[in-house]
């Protein structure tokens, strides 16, 4: 690689900037946060997509090393990663409006638009024992 993508360069706490990639993996965290034990599946579907695409995206860079040289090869190299990490932001802030409809309002909204989460399974067993 001959440098690295703009958006893992920089993230500053203190200015939200949707060219970030820290950026955008706050935002998905502070969002999770309104209803993590429904969204963290949906959170770890995409981390698991992502990271097997990078994972895709390694074996091309390395077989572009093994066929072409590591001089030859470093600006291939660098454009593949850096596909790699905007088709990340993308998604990642994707993500969230994704994560906003989903659950909006304390509701699932798919695949059935105001379906009621319930509650925990733990739940009613200290529901009854306080009414008991």
């Amino acid at each position: 690689m001959t440098d690295l993508p703009k958006s893992v360069q920089f993230g500053v706490q203190a200015e939200l900037d949707k060219g970030s990639l820290f950026w955008a993996a706050r935002y998905v965290l502070n969002i999770a946060n309104l209803r993590y034990s429904y969204m963290s599946q949906d959170i770890a579907a995409a981390q698991q997509k992502w990271e097997t695409e990078g994972q895709k995206v390694q074996a091309e860079v390395d077989a572009l090393v093994l066929n072409s040289g590591r001089a030859d090869a470093s600006q291939a190299i660098t454009e593949k990663y850096f596909e790699h990490a905007d088709n990340v932001l993308k998604a990642w802030w994707d993500l969230v409006d994704q994560l906003m409809f989903k659950y909006a309002d304390g509701w699932i909204n798919e695949p059935k638009l105001g379906a009621a989460m319930g509650y925990p399974a733990w739940w009613l067993p200290t529901l009854m024992d306080l009414v008991l």
